[in-house]
């Protein structure tokens, strides 16, 4: 098909047009709307015939997208130029709103005070300080998962992780750069003077009345240090299992598996999937007078009061393994490892389960079944795993719709081939999708909830595993029996309108 060629030096493009497709997908992707003409909506891009890139576009708007050529470098400029003062907007903003931040607004929780400890002499100016104070608070207001600080060779960037995603949200002065990295360094108990290799700290901040604990880490890149600080802010997190948006069947099985004095329950899932918070929550509701609870973790994500937690030091030999040897010494009732890596370790966890203890830990597997054909893997006899299990859960974290921009979408024919969903079954749907506005940053996302496919080790899957079954044919007797996969409960969000198809794609298979 005939595609027409475009040039952005000689277009004027409002706000209004470039605002038709969410700020992520413009930038990300390296997409400009040019111009709407009815439901006609003209996109530039360097390749037409970019199917997945037109998809996603198609994805964010209801108007009919018509690709346009534009040359790459083109592309960069515009988004450079227009993108780039709407740093320096944001970035006035936030010279606005610490003007009247007082440098100690935020403080650092620690016997020695080190917030005050020669702050003027190590940072070289207050506003550095004001400034991070301000990120700090604005980080945790907005709920952000993390805040990343970059130093490329001509610009500096700070982004917040929200609901999974990077956002930009400043650009200051690249004047400012050695400042911002000593200043972030003091409070998190670094070494300033050692810019060479990686560093990784902890600190308490006092913010907004409230302590948030930041794990902190730097990496030597090209043109400075990248820091990145994770947030864990324990009051925005909650441990209550009624909370972790499972269905009622889940949150029963859950119940009566926890009840059991032994066994092993396992929860699965890649990296940022919510696995911890599920384990801390199943922590939380054992956390009795009469039960003695030991985690060992890497690293504690958040203290949790009557519960013994041991942090993995492998600078001084402190490994899961040495942790749970110890651990069966210590008259435990529940034991929680923070995740199965080796054989060792999964040896030690399924023995604990079949000696008398309640074993809780993570494995990085991509759904129930497959977990036993991991520990498998790893050398644990197939009878040990039978015996010693008691369920699994899988999970995802998929994003919530923006309830303050939600309308309805129809899905394309694609995606509902990749959903594996018939016109017919499509039909019987109302799809949602955010639009994007102020409230969700333009993603049309706000939040997260949780997918959860749990599979209970009845005495049919005991015996399969015995007799040497694959993962497919577990997961197929498990459906048989009622287990909702990943795909299943991800399903049953979309027809409540609470995610898109779109990110049921992503995150789950069939």
């Amino acid at each position: 098909f005939k595609v027409q060629a475009i040039d952005l030096a000689n277009v004027e493009i409002s706000d209004e047009t470039l605002d038709a497709l969410p700020r992520g997908t413009v930038v990300s992707k390296g997409v400009i709307p040019v111009s709407r003409q009815g439901k006609r909506l003209y996109v530039a891009m360097t390749d037409p015939a970019d199917v997945e890139t037109l998809d996603e576009i198609r994805f964010s708007t209801t108007d009919r997208v018509v690709p346009v050529v534009a040359d790459e470098f083109s592309i960069e400029s515009f988004l450079k130029a227009r993108f780039a003062s709407d740093s320096g907007q944001d970035f006035d903003k936030f010279l606005d709103e610490i003007a009247g931040t007082d440098v100690f607004d935020v403080e650092v929780v620690d016997e020695e005070d080190i917030a005050k400890l020669a702050v003027e002499e190590e940072v070289e100016a207050a506003p550095v300080v004001k400034l991070i104070n301000r990120v700090l608070v604005d980080a945790v207001e907005r709920a952000a998962s993390d805040i990343h600080f970059e130093f490329y060779e001509h610009e500096t960037r700070i982004r917040y992780r929200i609901d999974g995603s990077l956002i930009p949200v400043a650009a200051p002065p690249k004047k400012w750069d050695k400042a911002l990295v000593s200043r972030l360094k003091i409070i998190s108990k670094l070494n300033i003077g050692e810019r060479r290799v990686p560093q990784d700290g902890r600190t308490k901040l006092k913010v907004q009345n409230r302590v948030v604990d930041f794990r902190v880490s730097t990496l030597p890149c090209s043109f400075g240090e990248k820091i990145v600080l994770r947030i864990l802010d324990k009051s925005v997190v909650s441990l209550d299992m009624d909370n972790l948006g499972m269905e009622e069947r889940e949150l029963d099985i859950i119940a009566r598996t926890i009840k059991s004095p032994v066994g092993m329950l396992l929860v699965t899932g890649p990296t940022g999937s919510g696995k911890t918070t599920t384990l801390y929550s199943v922590l939380a509701s054992l956390n009795r007078d009469e039960v003695n609870l030991l985690t060992v973790e890497d690293p504690i994500e958040y203290d949790l009061p009557g519960i013994n937690q041991v942090a993995v030091r492998p600078e001084v030999g402190l490994d899961f393994t040495k942790a749970l040897k110890a651990f069966l010494r210590q008259d435990p009732d529940v034991i929680m490892v923070g995740e199965v890596r080796d054989r060792e370790t999964a040896d030690i966890a399924v023995r604990s389960a079949l000696t008398g203890h309640l074993v809780l830990s993570t494995l990085h597997t991509n759904d129930a079944p497959s977990t036993i054909t991991r520990l498998s893997e790893m050398g644990v006899e197939r009878f040990n795993i039978a015996t010693a299990l008691v369920a699994i859960v899988a999970q995802r974290l998929v994003r919530r719709i923006c309830t303050s921009c939600k309308k309805p979408h129809a899905p394309t024919p694609q995606d509902l081939r990749f959903a594996r969903l018939s016109e017919e079954e499509a039909k019987q749907i109302q799809f949602k999708k955010g639009t994007g506005c102020p409230a969700c940053d333009g993603t049309g996302y706000k939040g997260r909830i949780g997918l959860y496919e749990l599979l209970p080790i009845t005495s049919d899957i005991q015996e399969m595993i015995i007799a040497g079954a694959t993962a497919t044919e577990i997961k197929q007797r498990a459906i048989r029996d009622g287990m909702q996969t990943l795909r299943m409960t991800g399903m049953n969000k979309v027809r409540l309108g609470l995610t898109t198809l779109d990110e049921i794609i992503k995150h789950t298979t069939m």
